[in-house]
């Protein structure tokens, strides 16, 4: 009966591997299960140049403050580079190209690029107010009136490196 039984399993196994059998056995996968990627990251100077296009204005928020509205400044794709898309928009402060952002006042006056840049930059990052740094910490602001608008970004920019070369900044989390 042994005999018969170890005669059975060797034949079973015989057929099995011929051509003409079906296969019985499914092998196990080896392929990587598909995980999403990350979606790519809009490069930064593509991000400063839609600056551009951004549209918005600024209207008097108080009767010392002018605030943005209206403005597609996408701070998520900025804030998505991390702390690397700090440096490029403290330099983009001082660009002088003509936006589609206006005055709310005056729509004649267009706003240069660095001042979408500045907006942008105070959306991603917090500054560390409690650290001393030789700057005044009333130049890290921009006042939006027209008149002097170009003054203002040179002395803010002045004031956000030193911030940056110190390090005295951290990514802000934005509220969902």
């Amino acid at each position: 009966m042994r005999f018969a039984c170890v005669a059975l399993v060797i034949m079973a196994a015989a057929c099995s591997e011929s051509e003409g059998a079906p296969e019985t056995l499914v092998k196990a996968s080896t392929d990587v299960p598909a995980v999403a990627a990350p979606p790519a990251l809009v490069p930064l100077e593509s991000l400063i140049a839609h600056l551009d296009t951004a549209r918005g204005f600024y209207f008097a928020h108080t009767r010392r403050q002018l605030e943005l509205t209206n403005a597609t400044l996408r701070t998520d794709e900025f804030r998505a580079h991390g702390k690397a898309a700090v440096q490029p928009l403290i330099d983009c402060m001082t660009d002088s190209t003509t936006t589609a952002t206006y005055h709310g006042d005056n729509m004649q006056f267009k706003y240069p690029r660095g001042v979408l840049c500045y907006e942008v930059l105070r959306a991603i990052i917090d500054y560390d107010q409690s650290r001393y740094l030789p700057i005044n910490r009333q130049d890290v602001y921009v006042s939006m009136e027209s008149w002097n608008i170009e003054a203002e970004l040179k002395r803010a920019q002045r004031a956000w490196q030193i911030i940056h070369d110190a390090r005295a900044f951290r990514m802000h989390t934005p509220n969902k």
